[in-house]
């Protein structure tokens, strides 16, 4: 198996337990030079981010069923855009 999925045994074995589900989402993807650029310097790279960031936030709320809280991090110089 070349992916193992493993958020969702996490969030499984919490419940399992009766333990509240917390994930953690860093803003900072040093992989997109958008997230330091911003929308000034290439406004179609940084909307691109965005949808990015915000399809894993939505993918991380519905997929896993109830999440008691989320827990972002990052310093974030620009608009989320939200």
């Amino acid at each position: 198996m070349l992916f193992r999925e493993r958020l969702g045994e996490y969030v499984r074995a919490f419940r399992k337990h009766g333990v509240r589900v917390g994930i953690y989402y860093s803003l900072a993807d040093w992989r997109y030079p958008a997230y330091f650029d911003g929308p000034a310097k290439d406004a179609k790279a940084f909307d691109a981010f965005l949808a990015y960031i915000h399809g894993q936030v939505r993918e991380l709320c519905i997929n896993y069923g109830r999440i008691d809280l989320l827990w972002f991090d990052g310093g974030w110089p620009h608009d989320a855009g939200v």
